[in-house]
Parts: structure tokens; C-alpha cells; sequence
């Protein structure tokens, strides 16, 4: 069906197929039907709505595998239906002491998506110290993506993120100075470029604030 639709035929009568397959007990099928959807689909398609219920059993839901399939297809679609029942769940495994990183750092990605798309439906409110809490995480592939998320949110509303900034420049200097990486994040005996570089952004923005603050007064 994937190939038909790469030739740019209508393939309509296999969209009920593919959502239905999301509900499958294994793994295979569950996951043809996660990519297919994902790929066929946009957020506004009708038949989503089918697969809602589905798709946040699978997150809340202790089979680690089905819940990264969740949230890779939620992140790729990010719809606001999707953010309005499912950004909950998806908060609550990202701050989860329980879940293992890899779920954690798929859950940041996901609610990134859904926060650009819909800043308005997903709440973060007094998620500061939420976010702070993050930025002491070990494992780097968590805090790269909380830091990516945090720069959303800053963009969004950078008054409620001040508490952040302490840790920002711990985190840089946790890499640039302490070199405290794992190796398989060093490209070029550079620490985790992209993080380094998610967090001068963020640390130009709070300068660029704080400068227009002192310029006012």
C-alpha cells in the first residue's frame, strides 16, 4: 500500500487497515499499522479518532516497545486532538523516575512536537522546576531532547524559565570544561555539539532579556 501511494494513486481503501492494525497483540502487526498510519495520515484525517484510545493504552501501558511506537507516531503527527488527550500522559512519562531513558527521551520529543503545534492545548504550567529537575539528568540522550524542549518553552514564555539558567551553564560546563560525556556523544572530540549548542541559544536568549530589561529601567 506504502508503494502504491509512493506511485501517487489514492489508497483510501487502506486506511482502515492500517488503524486497525495499532490495535494488534504483537509486535509486527503493531507496528506495520504505526508506520503506515503515520505516513498515510495527516492530523486532520478522520480516522485517527479511532485510534486515540489505542494509541494512549499503549502509552500508559508497561510494554516499553509499544509505548516508543506511541510516541514516535504522536510526535510525527502531533494533532491537536492527539495533544488534547494524550500531552498528559505523554508529561507524565517524561518526568517518570520508572521509565528508562530511551522512553523518556521519545516522550521530550513528543511533547516538543505537540507543544509547537498547539501551545495553546498542552499545559505547562509551573513545568519551571519540572524542567529544572531535567536538566540534572545523566543519561544525554534525555537531557538533549529536555533541552530542546526547554527551548520551546522559553520562546514561548521565558519569564517562567529563569530557574533554568543556573543549570544551563552547569550543563556546559559539565561538557566543555569537565569533558564528563559518554564517548559515543563526542563527534570530532567535540562534547554533544547539539546540546552545546541548544544551550548558548538558550543562555542568548535570557542575555538578549536581561539586556532589554536593564536598557528599559
Amino acid at each position: 500500500m506504502l508503494y502504491i501511494y509512493m506511485l501517487g494513486y489514492d489508497v483510501d481503501f487502506g486506511h482502515m487497515e492500517a488503524v486497525s492494525l495499532i490495535s494488534a497483540p504483537k509486535y509486527p502487526e503493531k507496528q506495520v499499522g504505526y508506520i503506515v498510519t503515520s505516513s498515510l495520515l495527516n492530523e486532520n484525517h478522520d480516522f485517527l479518532r479511532l485510534a486515540i484510545n489505542t494509541v494512549r493504552n499503549d502509552i500508559i501501558g508497561r510494554n516499553e516497545t509499544f509505548q516508543c511506537l506511541a510516541l514516535t507516531m504522536v510526535g510525527n503527527i502531533g494533532g491537536r486532538e492527539f495533544a488534547e488527550s494524550l500531552s498528559p500522559d505523554v508529561q507524565k512519562l517524561l518526568i517518570s523516575s520508572s521509565c528508562r531513558p530511551l522512553v523518556r527521551k521519545k516522550a521530550a520529543l513528543c511533547l516538543l512536537r505537540l507543544f509547537r503545534k498547539n501551545p495553546d492545548v498542552v499545559n505547562v504550567d509551573g513545568w519551571s522546576d519540572r524542567m529544572a529537575q531535567l536538566l540534572d539528568e545523566r543519561d544525554f540522550g534525555v537531557l538533549t531532547s529536555s533541552m530542546s524542549l526547554l527551548v520551546a518553552l522559553v520562546a514561548n514564555n521565558h519569564d517562567a524559565y529563569w530557574s533554568c539558567l543556573p543549570k544551563c551553564v552547569k550543563v556546559l560546563e559539565r561538557m566543555a570544561r569537565n569533558q564528563d560525556i559518554p564517548q559515543e556523544y563526542t563527534y570530532y572530540g567535540i562534547p554533544s555539539p547539539w546540546l552545546q549548542v541548544c544551550i548558548c541559544f538558550l543562555l542568548n536568549i535570557f542575555s538578549y532579556i536581561m539586556h532589554t530589561k536593564s536598557q528599559s529601567s
